[in-house]
């Protein structure tokens, strides 16, 4: 029951000695005068209770403390439908923290293409925006879109004797 140095830091804890595995558990495992040295996780204040912290502040600890997030992803931690997990939204906002403000917006429009620029979209693949492009109309009924020629034919022109389906419904010089 006896050794030739007094260097154990605590010989009632057989975990504790000199050398020993550093682990989170408040005591000096390794006989170091330090405590829980390196194996501590760095935990981050979550002020809007998320589930996300932000960069300021961060603590290093055992255990996840109260009010307190494993990340720091929270764009803006004072407001929590605002987190990497949230939805975006045509709002000015960067609601899903990936560094823009409404891209892929959930409730965006949208917008086709308007090349005659007569009002009517071609018909296609639209274009989602939360405010109208320039140069696109909120449907996509044109059924001529040619700069050239296209701007007196869409759904509300006037059906001329002209073997040209003017109004785009279909059908020529009903």
């Amino acid at each position: 029951g006896y050794v030739d140095n007094s260097d154990d830091c605590d010989d009632l804890d057989p975990s504790s000695y000199p050398g020993g595995a550093e682990v989170c558990d408040s005591a000096d495992n390794n006989c170091d005068n330090s405590i829980d040295e390196g194996v501590q996780t760095t935990f981050y204040s979550d002020a809007d209770g998320d589930g996300y912290g932000a960069t300021a502040s961060p603590v290093e600890g055992c255990v996840l403390p109260p009010g307190a997030s494993v990340n720091d992803s929270d764009c803006d931690d004072s407001n929590p439908s605002i987190s990497p997990l949230a939805l975006e939204l045509c709002d000015g906002v960067d609601n899903n923290c990936g560094g823009g403000i409404d891209e892929g917006a959930l409730d965006a429009s949208d917008w086709y293409v308007d090349a005659d620029g007569d009002g009517f979209g071609a018909t296609g693949t639209p274009i989602a925006s939360c405010s109208q492009p320039s140069g696109t109309a909120d449907n996509d009924g044109d059924c001529n879109d040619d700069v050239a020629t296209g701007s007196s034919i869409h759904p509300n022109a006037p059906e001329l004797c002209n073997t040209t389906d003017d109004d785009c419904d279909g059908l020529i010089d009903e």
